[in-house]
């Protein structure tokens, strides 16, 4: 798993049309950590951004000792 950037982290967000709360809230986290994220003041990490890209689609849920 590696870290999304910045622009990743946002298109994704706006791409989805939610705001900072609502996505935010996916992942248990606050609209100021996700535009931290967004920003690049922050790393979103990488469990996080593997649950994000589950939840819209982009990737397949990984199995007990999958790679």
């Amino acid at each position: 798993m590696t870290r999304p950037t910045a622009k990743q982290v946002a298109a994704l967000r706006h791409g989805a049309s939610m705001t900072a709360e609502e996505f935010g809230a996916l992942v248990y986290v606050t609209a100021p950590t996700v535009y931290g994220w967004e920003a690049g003041r922050r790393n979103c990490p990488a469990a996080e951004w593997e649950l994000l890209r589950v939840y819209f689609g982009l990737a397949k849920p990984r199995t007990k000792g999958a790679a």
